[in-house]
Formats: structure tokens, sequence, C-alpha cells
């Protein structure tokens, strides 16, 4: 990836018949209970093979984590799961954002931010870029997508 950026999603002729995106690093969510006050830690779980995906291809598989929410705290109506994700999450200093739900399991995405912030990580795309590469708000045909004020953001 660092001569290709492209090289991983597959038809590379330096590499015939190779794409990448094929390891998967997982996690999980856990709940923590102190007295009266709830709370969730994530732990990490071993990296393993898996399916590909042209997000993996593109960006590389150590650019995604997969959290695994325990369905007993989906169904949990006062889980306050959208506040909490809407944290960063940091690994050895790098800043990972969510970026997609489905199922039991969200999807972070590793952005150019860097924990503390001292600068930006030089070649990874910002949250905001990450999503304007996968749906861009400014084409006219998603605009509609989002409610118009947010619309309008994307648009200057």
């Amino acid at each position: 990836m660092s001569e290709d950026p492209y090289g991983g999603i597959g038809n590379n002729p330096a590499i015939p018949g190779w794409y990448g995106g094929k390891a998967e690093f997982r996690g999980r969510l856990q709940s923590q209970t102190n007295g009266t006050t709830k709370s969730f830690k994530i732990t990490l779980d071993n990296c393993t093979l898996g399916s590909s995906c042209r997000f993996m291809r593109r960006f590389g598989s150590w650019s995604f984590l997969r959290i695994k929410i325990p369905l007993d705290i989906v169904h949990d109506s006062k889980n306050n799961l959208p506040l909490f994700f809407q944290k960063r999450f940091v690994l050895w200093g790098n800043v990972f954002r969510a970026c997609y739900a489905k199922d039991d399991n969200v999807f972070f995405y590793w952005t150019n931010e860097q924990y503390p912030p001292t600068s930006l990580t030089a070649g990874r795309l910002s949250f905001e870029d990450f999503i304007m590469w996968h749906n861009p708000l400014k084409e006219e045909a998603n605009a509609n997508q989002v409610c118009p004020s947010f619309a309008d953001l994307w648009n200057k």
C-alpha cells in the first residue's frame, strides 16, 4: 500500500491473483457497573482472517475495527450507545471513529487524527474525507440523504 495505495484492491500486475483486506481486527463491547453507574469498555480480540470488502482492500485491513455488541446491550432501551459511539476511540495514539453499524456490530475507521493532538497522520483521510470518498454529498443524487442544513455544510 505504501508503493500503490490501490494495490490491495486486486488485479495488481506486481502481485497477480492477490487482493488485500482479509485480516479482521475485532473487539467486544462490555458493560461495567460501578454502584449505580453503568459504563462500557471495549476489549480487543485476536486478529483473524475473514472475508474481504472494498473498504479494507482500499484502505488496508488495519484501518478498520469491528466491535461486537452483546444482544442484551443492543436491546437495552437505556443503553445510550449512540452517545458512547460518537466519541473518538484511541488505539496507540491513533484515533478511530464509528462510521457504520449493522446488526450487532459497529465499524470504526482509523482517521488522520492523533491523540494527544500533536499533528495529523500523513496518508490518512479525515473522517469527513472518508465519508465523502464513500458517499460524496456534493453529488446531486446524494444531496437529499441528510438534513438540508447538514448537507449545506458539505457543499461549502
